[in-house]
């Protein structure tokens, strides 16, 4: 028994190569691998080369546009996403990402009726996905349409159990406080908060409870802070900049 334990532990770091050879193996791992040295070398353009060139290689994985788009956005030169979005989902139409992404661009770009379109067509291919049913809502609140606002909220609610739907759930929090239906979107936060590493769900239940008991809010801040991966300047610009959105409906 002891020679075989010694037999495998002299041919486990082989082993833990091989593994590693064939996790390189995969087309996308590969990618990942040099996008991410590129990275590490502020070599930004060579990873975006990368990335152009793994969508040229393998054009139907969604996550080579994915990644194309992911690092146009790091540069903030969001001029250039529409174009790959609208690329990648053409040769791509199953990918509920690459629509969903697809449309938020539109939106940003003040082509809300075409995003809308678009995020119909997703939901008759996804019925079961919350997403696009939530960006639906999206637009309909910045339209001004609470009739359509208040559908889709409970249809998407129907969809979603907030514990496994964490981020979903918050997107619906907040379309909640847009119709100013404070009890609800707490009662949703709530439900989150406990399984959720994310600060979204305790930021906004910081706003919504720093009125009645400032000493709660103040813990459910702390969490925030403690969650939130950037600086804290971005965190404290993000609460006041929700502050005067809880204020002003």
């Amino acid at each position: 028994m002891g020679d075989l334990v010694g037999t495998f532990l002299d041919w486990l770091p082989l082993i833990a190569l091989g593994a590693y050879v064939v996790f390189l193996m995969r087309p996308v791992n590969v990618a990942s691998f040099f996008i991410g040295r590129a990275l590490r070398k502020d070599k930004d353009e060579k990873a975006i080369a990368i990335a152009i060139r793994y969508t040229r290689i393998r054009p139907h994985d969604p996550r080579g546009w994915l990644m194309w788009v992911w690092l146009v956005e790091r540069q903030e030169v969001r001029w250039g996403s529409e174009g790959i979005l609208r690329q990648g989902f053409e040769l791509n139409p199953e990918s509920l990402q690459l629509g969903l992404d697809l449309a938020k661009e539109l939106s940003r770009k003040d082509k809300a009726g075409e995003a809308y379109e678009l995020l119909e067509g997703i939901r008759e291919r996804h019925p079961r996905a919350p997403g696009p049913i939530i960006e639906m809502a999206r637009l309909a609140g910045m339209a001004g349409n609470k009739v359509d606002l208040r559908r889709l909220i409970a249809d998407a609610r129907e969809l979603i159990d907030p514990k496994k739907h964490s981020s979903e759930a918050v997107d619906i929090a907040y379309l909640l406080l847009l119709l100013r239906e404070d009890g609800a979107a707490e009662e949703i936060l709530r439900s989150v908060e406990k399984d959720s590493y994310e600060p979204a769900p305790h930021l906004f239940l910081a706003l919504l409870t720093e009125q009645t008991n400032l000493v709660e809010a103040r813990r459910h801040l702390a969490t925030a802070r403690y969650y939130w991966q950037g600086p804290r300047t971005d965190l404290a610009e993000w609460f006041e900049e929700s502050r005067e959105f809880v204020q002003s409906r």
